[in-house]
């Protein structure tokens, strides 16, 4: 895992923009993806910020209309039936997956229906068997992984100061004690399964998110196990890649940039 990797930061006009330009990016990514390995494997997250994503992609965002080589995972899942408002996997489906026909043999949902250290191992299998590392053995996997931030700087299920930061080998474990609502247990990637993939793009909206923002670029040990903020603690084979809308962006400093930010032609504010 590439460790102190630099993000690159854009600043939209509101979340709806913010989303549909993360849309527009996973379509080319999976382009790239599609010339370089003839799929494209993205793991998303759930919650309410990505719901104008999936409606993006279902309406074919870029005028993506190509679903036969998209595999999705996922970041994380609540222990609720699919059918639960709740439900990462139902979200998705419904908002995106089921609208866009995308192949259901394309769709690896976490099934979160028994204990949780089995059904993490489960779906740990799994993501080795798809990506051919059956033996452990550290390698490239997703394309792409979608995250968000929580007020506390929870990412996925991962949650400050759970056991589950630690965590060194195992893809996915079990959290049966999470931070923040909805208070049940969910199953989730880990840090290196995380770190395994080229791109991680960051999707954080609202007002309620610049303070944990702020925090998280401010830390010098951003990149690293060392920072204080599991968020702050991701990073990517390639590029890390921080998608805001104006009520979450940090405040200028200096400049008019934001500390610690490095920017690239990518990030520039975007006009939508």
């Amino acid at each position: 895992m590439v460790e102190r990797l630099s993000p690159t930061v854009t600043v939209h006009s509101d979340p709806v923009s913010a989303a549909h330009a993360l849309a527009e990016r996973l379509v080319a990514l999976a382009e790239r993806a599609r010339t370089r390995a003839g799929r494209f494997a993205v793991a998303v997250s759930g919650g309410t910020t990505p719901e104008p994503m999936f409606r993006a992609l279902a309406a074919g965002a870029a005028g993506n209309r190509r679903w036969d080589d998209w595999h999705v995972f996922w970041a994380d899942e609540r222990a609720v039936p699919p059918t639960d408002p709740r439900s990462n996997v139902g979200a998705a489906r419904r908002l995106w997956l089921a609208p866009a026909a995308v192949p259901p043999e394309h769709v690896h949902p976490i099934r979160a229906d028994g204990a949780l250290d089995a059904v993490a191992e489960r779906y740990d299998a799994e993501l080795r068997g798809f990506f051919g590392a059956a033996g452990g053995a550290a390698t490239t996997t997703f394309d792409a992984v979608v995250l968000g931030v929580g007020p506390d700087g929870h990412t996925a299920s991962l949650f400050p100061g759970a056991a589950s930061l630690d965590e060194t080998s195992r893809w996915v474990v079990g959290e049966a004690h999470p931070g923040a609502p909805p208070l049940v247990s969910r199953v989730t990637l880990t840090l290196p399964a995380i770190g395994h993939a080229r791109t991680v793009l960051f999707l954080v909206c609202g007002a309620e998110k610049r303070a944990v923002v702020e925090r998280i670029f401010a830390d010098p040990r951003r990149g690293s196990r060392r920072a204080a903020l599991p968020a702050a603690r991701v990073t990517a084979q390639e590029s890390v890649e921080w998608h805001l809308d104006q009520a979450a962006a940090l405040p200028p400093t200096g400049g008019g940039r934001a500390a610690g930010v490095q920017t690239g032609p990518a990030s520039r504010p975007a006009r939508s």
